[in-house]
């Protein structure tokens, strides 16, 4: 009847005569393929409002469809909600675009190699080429700590990567706080949605809040290693954080129904399916076969919203040198601001500084020590400072220390309920001493002031167990003793501390 070329497919369009039947074309998949020359010939029978069979054949020479392409063209900077993005072109070329807002939530999965992690790219890409951070924020979940770590840096983070798989179900359960928080913010502003309550900010002069994308990537390593525990957070986001502005994006390249359990799918409708090993896979994402019959390298099957048919479409190619580039420059612009702005700094000089430290790769220490590495990193990080600002060494840090803290601004929500590292607390014995008593010594000691609050915040630690490390502290004469409620002083200097813990230990 018609055919339809793309690039890297073409489709054929062919009428059965009468009382040809549907399953007969469809069993003659590997006859047509073995004719074709084709290892993966794709039939939909039938073709949706068509009355026709598909036939969908890879062309020869096959063409990539790059990012840049689809965000360049007007289309795209008219899209209306600041959570569209640029999803590729269908079979016949033509460009596809998808709004998170309406999905609300979006599960992906594929084989190694499939374009999973490019598809995670491009849909952050696309956000923050047309949102400023004040308009959406991003928190990221990696545990194969690769993937997602070129980001580390943008404004748009709510906070750094988050890599460890206990704080990610932390950060979930507070995600899960977060949501109530803003339901009541709502509540007291009789507003159904966001976007009604961020309207009636701008019109009485308040302050929107911003839209939140949770992206975890390689969900199969946190569910086989938390279980439940990740589970159930990710399901109450899923059921209700949309009219809150939360949204999640959920990756996995291992597509069993261990990972992808009942709960999972009831709660993600829009999906994404690479190509898969076997048909069992296809069905465990999509419910249906097909996956296993794409081509890799970005080809994909859509379930749109609203739908359960499935849209093939070829997911465009942003580079992993485009995407540093891309985080490098909007990190380095940010960097210059907090720099200039702590250090107290000309414009020029702030641009110098920065541009050295992005070129030496000593960036880092300004967002995150918590990696293995990065302490080393902070040191040459601080002898650069000193030498080129002519400050003393203990200055430098503390500055380091402030900017760290303060690096990714804070939402409402995470000043209201603050992110801890863990809600247990850990027991310990009379007369014992707590694991992170040095730290804690530490931190008050660059701070030059001591609170439960301060150890709660700089170590992530409960209230309760911030609290003793404080009286231990007391105790070994590091800090003085409680003033009503100002801070406590601390009464020694960084030199002399070591000197204490050795003979505690002794």
């Amino acid at each position: 009847m018609n055919y339809y070329p793309g690039p890297v497919v073409t489709r054929y369009e062919y009428e059965p005569a009468p009382g040809i039947r549907l399953s007969k074309i469809s069993s003659l998949a590997d006859d047509i393929a073995l004719r074709m020359r084709s290892n993966a010939i794709r039939i939909i029978a039938p073709l949706p409002n068509k009355g026709l069979v598909g036939f969908e054949i890879p062309n020869k020479n096959r063409k990539t469809v790059y990012l840049r392409a689809l965000v360049e063209r007007d289309e795209f900077f008219n899209l209306e909600s600041p959570l569209a993005f640029a999803l590729g072109v269908d079979t016949a070329g033509n460009p596809v675009y998808a709004d998170l807002s309406n999905m609300p939530h979006l599960l992906i999965a594929g084989s190694t190699g499939s374009g999973k992690s490019v598809c995670i790219n491009t849909i952050i890409t696309s956000i923050i080429f047309r949102n400023k951070p004040e308009q959406v924020r991003f928190v990221l979940i990696d545990p194969k700590r690769i993937e997602l770590s070129l980001y580390e840096g943008i404004p748009h983070l709510l906070l750094p990567v988050v890599k460890d798989r206990k704080l990610a179900v932390e950060v979930l359960k507070k995600a899960v706080k977060w949501m109530d928080y803003r339901y009541k913010l709502f509540a007291k502003e009789t507003a159904r949605d966001i976007f009604s309550y961020n309207e009636k900010m701008v019109k009485s002069g308040g302050e929107p809040i911003p839209y939140l994308v949770i992206i975890i990537d390689e969900f199969a390593d946190l569910i086989i290693t938390t279980g439940r525990e990740i589970e159930e957070p990710l399901a109450r986001l899923a059921q209700m954080a949309r009219a809150v502005g939360i949204h999640l994006i959920v990756a996995t390249q291992r597509p069993s129904v261990d990972v992808i359990t009942g709960m999972i799918k009831a709660n993600f409708p829009v999906r994404i399916a690479f190509k898969v090993p076997s048909r069992v896979d296809s069905k465990t994402i999509l419910d249906d076969g097909g996956a296993e019959k794409l081509l890799g390298r970005g080809d994909m099957l859509f379930i749109p919203p609203g739908t359960s048919e499935k849209v093939r479409i070829h997911g465009p190619l942003i580079t992993e040198e485009e995407t540093k580039k891309i985080s490098r420059t909007l990190t380095r612009h940010y960097l210059i601001k907090i720099v200039k702005s702590y250090f107290y700094l000309e414009p020029q000089k702030a641009v110098e500084i920065v541009e050295e430290l992005m070129d030496e790769n000593l960036y880092l220490p300004f967002i995150r020590v918590d990696e293995p590495g990065l302490n080393e990193l902070e040191e040459k990080t601080t002898e650069f400072l000193c030498e080129y600002l002519e400050l003393e060494p203990q200055a430098v840090k503390e500055k380091m220390n402030e900017i760290r803290n303060n690096y990714y601004r804070k939402i409402p929500e995470m000043t209201e309920i603050p992110l801890s590292e863990t809600e247990e607390e850990v027991g310990f014995e009379e007369g014992e001493w707590d694991p992170m008593l040095e730290e804690a010594a530490r931190a008050v000691i660059l701070e030059g002031k001591a609170s439960a609050t301060l150890l709660q915040r700089r170590l992530k630690l409960g209230f309760a167990r911030a609290a003793r490390v404080i009286d231990q502290l007391e105790q070994l004469g590091i800090i003085g003793p409680q003033e009503g409620t100002k801070p406590r002083k601390v009464l020694i200097k960084l030199e002399d501390l070591e000197k204490i813990f050795r003979k505690e230990r002794d």
